[in-house]
């Protein structure tokens, strides 16, 4: 599986700033729902690292896996939704995967993301990033639960996605 979204533009952010993990950790519980938590060090000012999660103008660059990508309106003040479609395969298994998200920031320095299920593949997914300021560059630490309303091997999906992250952020 290819994973969805927002949690993989805390990969495309790592990727594009050049990223050292220090934690990463996927699981997936027995509902089915994925958790990951990582924790990496990137060689980019803080406001470049919020400018490449929040500006979906560099997602293509840094996520080739996305096929579409439109604003599709801001349900409420301060709330950016946002809809995607990503192609992945896993071996011979390939997807599209709808994925729609409102993004807000409760303050500078913090950006969620919350999976709309209406138009979305997933039943529910919700990620946080913090950017934290650390040296010449950035501390990124990122928390993301994600539930897809489609069947995922459960022993090869945990795999695929840490896999898939890892790569993105070396």
């Amino acid at each position: 599986m290819r994973a969805a979204g927002a949690a993989l533009l805390l990969a495309a952010a790592s990727a594009a700033a050049g990223a050292e993990v220090e934690r990463l950790d996927v699981r997936r519980d027995a509902a089915g729902v994925y958790r990951v938590e990582l924790d990496a060090r990137l060689r980019a000012a803080p406001a470049e690292v919020r400018a490449m999660i929040l500006d979906p103008a560099h997602w293509p660059r840094v996520m080739p896996w996305l096929v579409e990508l439109e604003q599709v309106g801001a349900p409420r003040p301060g709330v950016r939704r946002m809809r995607t479609v990503l192609r992945g395969c896993v071996l011979f298994f390939c997807r599209r995967l709808r994925h729609v998200m409102d993004f807000r920031t409760p303050d500078p320095w913090t950006v969620e993301a919350h999976t709309v299920r209406e138009g979305s593949d997933f039943r529910h997914g919700r990620t946080r990033w913090r950017i934290l300021p650390d040296g010449t560059g950035t501390r990124l630490r990122m928390e993301s639960e994600l539930e897809p309303a489609f069947w995922v091997p459960p022993l090869i999906g945990p795999w695929v996605l840490r896999m898939k992250l890892r790569g993105m952020a070396e």
